[in-house]
């Protein structure tokens, strides 16, 4: 009877190894199963999102639309003062005889010479001003997205990363839990992955918050009503080779639009500057008049006039002054603006070359191998051939490298985002895709 509980002991504890030591797909290789039968949604690429951001963009509509008005307001600043008609009319006495007694005039209001030239010059840059600001708001609106996809991006590899990890811990649970009998050693390792799982629940659970959070941001301009959290599918940034840094540079002083903004802005003021000049000549204007009495006699009247103000009292000093201040203040932020851009170059410089190196010692490739190196541990462990504490340590190892890369990859993609962005690339996506 003993030998008869004993065998059947026996028998329960192989088949419980024999259950658990099957081999199983890993979390990342089920997602790529269900991707390849369309279970899942398919990735977005970013080139979609950004069309799709400019699209719906009320910002960027109020921006054109601001150009509109900018341009309509060049238009009627080009436009010539209305004549003036006047008519005068009014009973006459001469003694005792009335007559009646009419007037009427024409007159055209002229503007000091210049004055309607610089009107004109001032407006047009006002115009150019604003589209400027349009394209900054495309340029700003297309950067926003490409950025905050790639933090989308990264943040769903993450929690893909943790997913795999709990999933792994728990295989792991459920085969030390099948042993019978367990020493203090087995026990102490139960413990150890228990608290593991827990820490990764926990963790998966800070990631998938962060992931919604950036999803919020992301779909603030994307404007999905049924909020799907669909994957993206982003460039994996080598940093295999060096950005033309000296080119980009240069381009910056050309391109960027924030620099040519304010640039616009000084040749505004200079305008305003000089038409403030202009404003303390006196307009004049132009008339011709008829008139008629018709008390006794008959009358008659004719000719033509020439009104001239005189500037005594108002000579627009105060305009003057303003416009010169004004210019001044411009003039200065434009200084400080190149000396930001320079700065902001120099130091985005140096950070990029330093992730680029970082990013090129974590290849897409190293994430699979890793992962096949984890599986082949997880056999043997089953087997008995690596110790618990082993491979916790390898499994540990594999997962700070997965996220040493990802935040390589997050790093390498913020520094190149804000270099093209200070050189006003217009198309940051094809960069990202060749580089």
């Amino acid at each position: 009877m003993f030998r008869m509980k004993n065998c059947a002991s026996l028998l329960l504890i192989l088949f419980c190894q024999a259950a658990l030591t099957q081999e199983r797909p890993l979390p990342a290789a089920e997602a790529k199963s269900q991707a390849a039968t369309g279970d899942l949604p398919e990735p977005y690429p970013l080139a979609r999102l950004v069309d799709r951001a400019r699209e719906r963009s009320h910002l960027l509509q109020a921006a054109e639309a601001r150009v509109d008005e900018r341009r309509l307001g060049a238009i009627q600043a080009r436009t010539r003062p209305n004549p003036e008609l006047s008519l005068a009319l009014g009973p006459k006495w001469v003694g005792p005889e009335v007559g009646a007694l009419y007037e009427l005039a024409v007159s055209q209001p002229l503007l000091y010479p210049g004055k309607f030239k610089l009107r004109g010059e001032a407006a047009d840059l006002e115009a150019e001003s604003a589209q400027l600001q349009r394209a900054e708001v495309e340029l700003s609106l297309t950067y926003e997205v490409v950025r905050l996809a790639y933090e989308y991006s990264i943040l769903q590899r993450r929690q893909e990363l943790a997913e795999q990890r709990q999933e792994r811990f728990q295989l792991v649970q459920s085969y030390l839990a099948g042993r019978l009998f367990p020493s203090p050693q087995k026990r102490a390792e139960t413990q150890a992955v228990e608290n593991r799982l827990c820490n990764l629940a926990v963790e998966r659970l800070q990631i998938q918050t962060e992931r919604q959070a950036a999803w919020a941001k992301l779909n603030f301009y994307l404007g999905w009503e049924e909020d799907p959290q669909p994957g993206i599918r982003v460039p994996w940034l080598k940093g295999n080779r060096p950005l033309p840094l000296r080119e980009l540079e240069g381009l910056a002083e050309q391109r960027n639009l924030s620099l040519a903004i304010q640039q616009a802005q000084v040749r505004i003021a200079e305008k305003e500057k000089a038409l403030a000049e202009k404003e303390r000549k006196p307009d004049f204007s132009l008339s011709a008049f008829y008139g008629q009495e018709t008390a006794g006699e008959t009358e008659t009247a004719a000719g033509v006039g020439f009104t001239l103000p005189l500037p005594l009292l108002n000579r627009n000093q105060g305009n003057i002054l303003a416009a010169e201040k004004r210019l001044r203040a411009e003039d200065q932020l434009l200084r400080y603006q190149q000396q930001q851009l320079e700065s902001l170059l120099k130091q985005a410089r140096v950070q990029f070359e330093g992730a680029r190196q970082a990013a090129g010692r974590y290849p897409e490739a190293l994430l699979s191998r890793l992962d096949q190196e984890l599986q082949e541990s997880e056999k043997e462990f089953r087997k008995g051939r690596v110790e618990l504490l082993t491979f916790l340590e390898l499994e540990a190892e594999a997962a700070e490298t997965k996220e040493r890369a990802l935040a390589a990859q997050s790093e390498l993609s913020n520094q190149l985002i804000t270099i093209l962005f200070l050189a006003g690339e217009p198309d940051p996506v094809a960069w990202l895709d060749r580089y």
